[in-house]
């Protein structure tokens, strides 16, 4: 008798859901590289922010079903990941700044 793919507990959503939200995740970090790499690093950083906020939400909207990239708990994984984007999206002003020299 076959053993139950233990896989099959952490999918949330149809294969054409899932190739989709991977896919609409691959673009929008491969759009904040794109940004950075084209020396537009305050809207790489807001986008970025902006993902890992996404992120989060979906977190805090599957934290009644097992997923494969949670931690020990939801809310934590959320509020790391909302912080992370607060701080990334407050620090993002800076990026584009030039300091001045101390010398």
């Amino acid at each position: 008798m076959s053993e139950p793919n233990r896989d099959d507990d952490c999918v949330v959503g149809t294969k054409t859901q899932r190739w989709i939200g991977i896919g609409a995740f691959v673009a929008i970090m491969a759009m904040a590289l794109g940004l950075a790499l084209a020396n537009h690093p305050v809207f790489a950083a807001r986008v970025f922010a902006t993902l890992l906020a996404a992120v989060a939400i979906v977190r805090i909207g599957l934290h009644d079903r097992p997923v494969w990239f949670a931690a020990r708990s939801w809310w934590a994984d959320a509020l790391v990941l909302l912080v992370l984007a607060a701080g990334i999206g407050y620090l993002s002003f800076y990026g584009g700044r030039v300091m001045p020299s101390l010398g």
